[in-house]
């Protein structure tokens, strides 16, 4: 299993009024655990007044950077961790980090020099970011398009790098701003905005996206798409992509939060076993040693085993991240979201643990596998 480091808030820069930009040094003996693909995320244990609170947050600087790591944080109305981020944290104070997980990933040569599409809905930017300029700084060929949702002006994070891009790889990257919320001129009978940035305004949804794919000239037939952002959003857009035939391993997806029913895909892994009666015996291996721990048929087996005292590795708890993956060894479960694991991975026998619940009497999972 990963564990948490000590690292020091080296930097804070305020991209909105709700959102920062935190940076971390990466100590030169933590550098190869720290290492990550654009993409990816981190997993961060926060002090939140008496208790510790884990969350994850995607990481927006690219690999290039060297003995730093940087994630992009929107603060969330009634949220734990993300006031404490934007309000509190200070250069100089520590947070405990998980190294880099993650399979939302670009790796240079993986898709050719290919048409890049990323499409970002509020700090569903933030993994998008990493990508974008991993790839205009590492590959002279690939072409990227941004499509980026916000409510207005106001709430673009990295605007100034974005506008930055827009004039130093004029002929390889492009973006398209949508709010949803522009800023009007006041007045009873003005309809006028007060945008300076050329924008669409709207949701990103089906008939949006399709008319800004056209106007970007993107071939449908090779390039790649990623996407990140409210489910609402995710949904639309995924849909949209299908209906034109872009192939599944062209579309790539990110959830930052608990999906709706409609975008979960339950799974049942295993073997079954005709005595089990709601009740299992689950033996958990983790960094080495094992424990065995009831289960009931309506808990999860991660919420089974931190109530039994067990540090077992988790973050979002809602199956959006794969931080509490282990593997399946004997048994049978029913995860109810297998979407943030590769197709490899659950062939592979792994499973979210936040989202099992066992369908057999003795189960065996494997944190350390």
């Amino acid at each position: 299993m990963p564990d948490f480091h000590s690292l020091q808030v080296s930097r804070i820069d305020r991209l909105t009024e709700q959102a920062v930009k935190v940076t971390l040094d990466i100590p030169n003996g933590l550098a190869d655990s720290f290492s990550f693909l654009p993409g990816q995320y981190v997993t961060l244990d926060v002090a939140v007044g008496n208790e510790k609170v884990r969350r994850s947050y995607s990481i927006c600087s690219a690999p290039s950077t060297k003995g730093t790591i940087s994630v992009g944080v929107k603060e969330i109305p009634n949220g734990k961790v993300s006031p404490v981020l934007n309000r509190h944290i200070k250069v100089g104070d520590s947070i405990e980090c998980m190294p880099p997980m993650g399979n939302f990933t670009w790796t240079k040569g993986s898709q050719g020099s290919a048409h890049i599409v990323l499409i970002g809905g509020g700090s569903g930017i933030t993994p998008l970011f990493s990508i974008a300029t991993t790839i205009l700084e590492s590959n002279d060929s690939s072409r990227v398009s941004l499509v980026y949702g916000n409510k207005n002006g106001d709430s673009i994070m990295f605007l100034e790098d974005i506008k930055t891009f827009e004039q130093q790889y004029s002929s390889r990257f492009e973006v398209v701003h949508v709010f949803d919320q522009p800023r009007k001129k006041k007045g009873f009978f003005s309809s006028k905005t007060m945008e300076t940035i050329l924008h669409k305004e709207g949701l990103i949804d089906r008939s949006l996206l399709l008319g800004v794919l056209n106007s970007m000239n993107v071939s449908t037939d090779t390039a790649h798409f990623y996407i990140c952002g409210p489910s609402p959003m995710m949904r639309s857009c995924q849909q949209a992509l299908k209906n034109i035939e872009v192939s599944d391993e062209r579309i790539h997806v990110e959830f930052f939060t608990e999906k709706t029913d409609e975008d979960k895909e339950a799974a049942i892994l295993g073997d079954m076993d005709d005595a089990f009666d709601g009740n299992a015996m689950v033996q958990i291996q983790l960094d080495g040693s094992s424990q065995s721990i009831e289960v009931e048929e309506r808990d999860t087996v991660l919420n089974a085993a931190l109530d039994n005292g067990i540090d077992a590795p988790y973050a979002c708890m809602v199956g959006a991240c794969n931080t509490c993956k282990a593997k399946l060894v004997k048994g049978q479960i029913e995860m109810d979201d297998q979407t943030a694991l590769l197709p490899q991975e659950v062939e592979e026998g792994y499973i979210l643990t936040c989202q099992s619940h066992p369908k057999s009497s003795y189960i065996e999972v494997d944190y350390d596998a």
